[in-house]
């Protein structure tokens, strides 16, 4: 569950809440909803709204605050380990002992799979 909050003003409020209602007529989703979740960049994820948490604020001027409760699927590049980066790295700080070398070893294998192995 990820909680979300948007800010709108004027007819991005009556979209935004035209969305929220054609989606829960539709059990919530799915919607393509691209959030900052799992690391530092934005990625597009399928999101579900979850039912009765729309929470619109007024916050002057013709803007809007609203804020809803998302069911998000995960997505395969951080679910699997062996998609992991970011995973493969804290488990390599043990080893390597910093982020600058674990980085380093990290693009070495990736140098030594991809370029320097042969392929048929």
């Amino acid at each position: 569950m990820v909680a979300v909050t948007y800010v709108v003003f004027g007819e991005e409020y009556d979209m935004l809440m035209g969305f929220w209602r054609n989606m829960r007529r539709l059990g919530g989703g799915p919607f393509h909803a691209d959030m900052v979740i799992d690391s530092s960049t934005s990625r597009r994820y399928v999101a579900h709204f979850m039912p009765e948490t729309a929470r619109p604020v007024p916050i002057g001027g013709g803007g809007w605050s609203v804020s809803f409760q998302l069911e998000v699927d995960t997505l395969p590049e951080f679910d699997d380990a062996d998609l992991d980066y970011w995973g493969s790295l804290v488990n390599m700080l043990a080893v390597y002992g910093s982020l600058p070398a674990a980085k380093e070893i990290l693009s070495l294998l990736a140098k030594l799979v991809n370029e320097d192995l042969p392929h048929d």
